[in-house]
């Protein structure tokens, strides 16, 4: 019986080494592609951030949880459930859960099936593509799930021995030119109240450096002119700026290129971390089978040195006996 489970556990741990020494090389791929993934990423979040974009009140969300169909890789599958289930706690109702990929389904699947809308599989495979998150978002957009903002739970990639469930915020084509239009009249007023101030300081300097004989040049009502100019200049401001903006389809075209662009970004990040947290899991198995298979052989030394024991004390008692 000892026999049988120590050839056994030789057995998983020449797996799980060969499972390691696999990920091991998968991890290097993975981080290249991660740094490009990230680089466009971080693009799409700077320009929400820039344009202060925010949330349009009542309305609808949807939460992405981004996983693989693969598993022997520790909980990185439980860390974005756990967030998730988190984030809907904090939020409230929300238009329903999307998953990408099996494990995270089934994870899910335990406290909120009813609010699964849709889910993906063969995730994890490979490296995921910018034209399979493309797959993914057409999917979604043309599912008939309505919702303003999607939430994006991925796993990013901290170290080779970390990660952390983070969410991408994907706002609405309304709420980006809600923030843009915003944008627009906060960057016009801030423009007319620094020529108001200009004038009006440009006037003391004048007044009070220029001679005495030369003030009676000054008494016009310059500061009301100047306000004047300004407040009218504003509407030149915002048509000299109206000229550059987008009109709704190509705003509409970028929100689409914006939705696939985060969610790559999201399997491509938690790809890497899932490579990482497999060497990881792997080298933790590979030397908790070895510690094993160390035990289980010194208990059959033991059982087999008790047994030959045995038996020569058995020759050497009937010797006697004869």
């Amino acid at each position: 019986m000892v026999q049988m489970r120590l050839n056994a556990i030789r057995n998983i741990g020449k797996i799980t080494k060969s499972m390691k020494m696999i990920a091991s090389t998968k991890v290097a791929k993975a981080q290249r592609a991660m740094e490009t993934a990230r680089a466009y990423g971080a693009t799409s979040a700077s320009i929400y951030k820039n344009a202060n974009t925010a949330p349009l009140e009542n309305e609808d969300k949807v939460y992405i949880v981004s996983s693989s169909d693969r598993g022997l890789c520790g909980g990185i599958h439980s860390s974005v459930a756990k967030a998730t289930r988190r984030l809907i706690a904090v939020d409230g109702p929300s238009s329903g859960v999307i998953v990408l990929g099996d494990k995270a389904k089934n994870q899910m699947s335990r406290s909120h099936r009813s609010d699964i809308q849709m889910s993906f599989n063969q995730i994890g495979k490979a490296i995921p593509t910018f034209a399979e998150a493309s797959a993914a978002a057409d999917t979604i957009k043309s599912s008939g799930i309505k919702f303003d903002t999607a939430t994006i739970i991925y796993n990013e990639f901290t170290s080779a021995i970390a990660y952390e469930a983070k969410p991408i915020n994907v706002y609405s084509s309304e709420a980006l030119k809600a923030a843009g239009t915003s944008f627009l009249s906060f960057f016009c007023i801030t423009v007319s109240s620094f020529l108001i101030l200009f004038f009006f300081s440009l006037y003391l300097l004048v007044f009070i450096f220029l001679p005495q004989p030369c003030h009676s040049l000054l008494r016009i009502p310059l500061p009301l002119t100047c306000i004047h100019l300004s407040i009218q200049s504003t509407p030149l401001i915002i048509d000299a700026f109206a000229a550059y903006e987008i009109d709704d389809e190509v705003l509409e075209n970028y929100h689409e290129f914006l939705f696939a662009n985060n969610i790559y970004w999201g399997l491509v990040e938690g790809h890497a971390s899932e490579m990482s947290a497999k060497r990881t899991a792997m080298e933790n198995a590979t030397k908790n089978a070895g510690e094993m298979v160390d035990r289980l052989t010194m208990t059959y030394n033991r059982s087999r040195q008790a047994a030959i024991t045995s038996e020569l004390v058995d020759i050497i008692t009937g010797a006697s006996a004869l």
